[in-house]
């Protein structure tokens, strides 16, 4: 009966160690792609910014950060 749980024991810990490794590998695929989108998204919203402040003051000034974002 001890063996069993000695083995079972050492079974679980190999797959929590494994479990442990794959996260850390997709965390750190994972992390530039999601620094990628934030700064789509940041370079999205600028532009939209820009062209509504173009659209209601009819300044081209507005236009900057949507040039910036392209």
């Amino acid at each position: 009966m001890g063996v069993v749980v000695l083995a079972a024991g050492i079974g679980v810990g190999t797959l929590l160690n494994r479990t442990d490794y794959v996260t850390a590998q997709l965390l750190g695929q994972l992390g530039p792609s999601r620094v990628a989108a934030y700064q789509l998204q940041a370079a999205l919203r600028d532009q939209e910014t820009a062209v509504r402040g173009y659209v209601i003051a009819a300044d081209r000034q507005f236009l900057v950060p949507y040039e910036d974002g392209r």
